[in-house]
């Protein structure tokens, strides 16, 4: 269902019968906090779309109803993200991903599940966050670091989800990118499931330290780490995760 729009004000106005703005307030509805593009026009979340937000009813230059396209990138310098319109919590910085912020997602409130906070990590900025994609050892040990995952409290959910219909620990692992699972990330004898046998016991990721990840349960109570690119949930890891069919 669109979204009925009841904008307020605030940093907007009308031209030529589209409404345009400027800052994300200018976005808000009676039911929805929609998104400022950068095409100066209000979107609003919408799982069906690769991006997780589709453009309202009032968008102008043939965007009404449209999907938002993905960031752009630039082959020579990376992404384009602009990471000063992440929330403010996101304060975590790595060297190794300069173009993203981090903040841990508390589970207090939220009911501790995984999927509970890889939705809630989703939605602080629509089409922008995600649970943390660690993809290379010096991400994985760079993070260790900024975040101590080893202090009391400190152990952490990241953006990695097992196929639910996979038949071997080591298969259909996917980070929240949709990109296969480093499985040298893993520790010897790791992921097994719990038992070394599948049955879908263990099918989230977990930062450890030293530069590693490992497979655990959806239900420990733990944070989720969440990232700000401005890269969305792929559809595949969307559908892992039974947030989209």
């Amino acid at each position: 269902m669109r979204p009925v729009l009841l904008l307020l004000a605030l940093g907007a106005c009308r031209v030529e019968g589209a409404f345009t703005c400027e800052t994300d307030a200018a976005c808000r509805t009676s039911t929805q906090a929609g998104r400022c593009e950068a095409t100066g026009f209000c979107s609003f979340p919408d799982e069906t779309c690769a991006t997780g937000q589709r453009y309202a009813a009032s968008a102008g230059d043939g965007l009404a109803h449209a999907c938002s396209e993905a960031p752009l990138v630039d082959a020579a310098t990376g992404p384009t993200f602009d990471t000063a319109v992440c929330p403010t919590k996101f304060a975590y910085t790595i060297p190794a991903r300069p173009h993203a912020r981090y903040a841990r997602i508390d589970p207090v409130g939220l009911g501790g599940t995984a999927i509970t906070l890889a939705r809630t990590c989703m939605y602080e900025r629509m089409g922008a966050t995600h649970g943390a994609n660690v993809t290379t050892k010096e991400v994985a040990a760079q993070l260790a670091l900024a975040i101590n995952p080893s202090a009391p409290g400190g152990r952490v959910y990241i953006g990695l989800v097992q196929d639910p219909t996979a038949t071997a620990a080591t298969a259909g692992l996917v980070n929240y990118d949709g990109t296969p699972a480093v499985l040298a990330l893993f520790p010897t004898d790791e992921p097994n499931d719990g038992d070394l046998v599948e049955n879908h016991a263990e099918d989230w990721g977990e930062l450890l330290d030293f530069g590693f990840v490992n497979d655990t349960t959806s239900t420990e109570g733990w944070s989720l780490l969440c990232e700000c690119d401005g890269e969305p949930m792929s559809s595949l890891a969307l559908r892992y995760l039974g947030i989209a069919p």
